[in-house]
């Protein structure tokens, strides 16, 4: 599947997702508001912050299709790892939101209403939230997109807020009223921990940080393999949005023509990307190897 072909994936996924969350989100705060239920309010408008992350992410992956220009020399492939953060940000910011909230309920705690519908919804809300993460999940794999990455793992921790909100309210109606209050604080503490995770994982991204030793050895060993190649000197890789950037060093016959080095190091570059296909542009650069007397 093409680079083109792999974004609208990842489009329409998020299409999906937008949807989801709103319509949940608009059901959670309605009967939270009905109900007196600050947990389920809390993770309606977490539901909500969700929805705009992925609000946020359909408009980095439509920045992806965008070609290379003469201000974005090298394309607008870091706009989707900077979409990431930003996303993250806001999560972060109604988390705490929800956690002060969530203390103010705790001290003055009351008896919840409408308990049919409001474990109703909590309860296929939870169901929807895991289900809509792992098809996130796979599709952010498939295109290596990091921020729909961190729209799924979003959607992973309004699933656990989605049961935690199942099992306070439950417990609320049987008579312990802190529960609402306590499941409020636990879902914002998750909230805050998702948010860090995936910040931190931005900010070395755009800082070129590459912890990809795995991958850099498995592209030494592909080189290695191709005729003509005497040596390996360097290979340096960074992350570019869902793609690799990379940069390599190579040693072949000083005996040899430009033309056959050029030969030599195009193949080298057809197999690595056609083995590594998040591997968008590789740089080779040709040195003579010091012939043996």
């Amino acid at each position: 599947m093409d680079e083109t072909n792999l974004i609208s994936k990842g489009i329409r996924v998020t299409k999906i997702s937008i949807l989801t969350l709103v319509t949940l989100s608009s059901l959670m705060i309605i009967v939270g508001f009905l109900s007196g239920s600050v947990a389920l309010k809390g993770s309606g408008v977490d539901t909500l912050g969700d929805a705009l992350g992925s609000v946020i992410v359909l408009i980095g992956l439509r920045v992806l299709l965008k070609p290379p220009d003469e201000r974005f020399q090298y394309g607008y492939y870091k706009v989707e790892t900077l979409v990431s953060m930003i996303g993250a940000i806001i999560l972060s910011l109604i988390g705490i939101w929800i956690f002060y909230v969530s203390v103010l309920a705790f001290f003055s705690p009351k008896e919840l209403g409408y308990p049919a519908a409001t474990l109703a919804l909590s309860a296929v809300s939870s169901a929807s939230f895991f289900l809509l993460a792992i098809y996130k999940a796979k599709t952010a794999r498939e295109i290596g997109s990091l921020s729909l990455k961190t729209d799924a793992l979003a959607s992973v921790t309004s699933g656990m807020a989605a049961s935690i909100v199942f099992v306070s309210l439950a417990f609320s109606y049987l008579g312990i009223y802190h529960a609402d209050a306590l499941a409020g604080m636990i879902m914002a503490l998750l909230t805050l921990a998702m948010s860090y995770t995936a910040i931190r994982e931005s900010s070395l991204i755009l800082l070129d940080v590459c912890t990809c030793t795995d991958l850099r050895g498995r592209i030494k060993e592909i080189a290695r393999n191709v005729p003509g190649v005497k040596e390996v000197r360097e290979v340096l890789l960074r992350k570019s949005g869902p793609f690799l950037l990379g940069e390599m060093h190579i040693r072949v016959d000083g005996r040899l023509s430009v033309e056959k080095a050029d030969q030599i190091a195009d193949e080298v570059e057809r197999l690595v990307r056609k083995k590594i296909p998040a591997l968008k542009r590789l740089t080779i650069e040709i040195e003579p190897a010091k012939n043996k007397r």
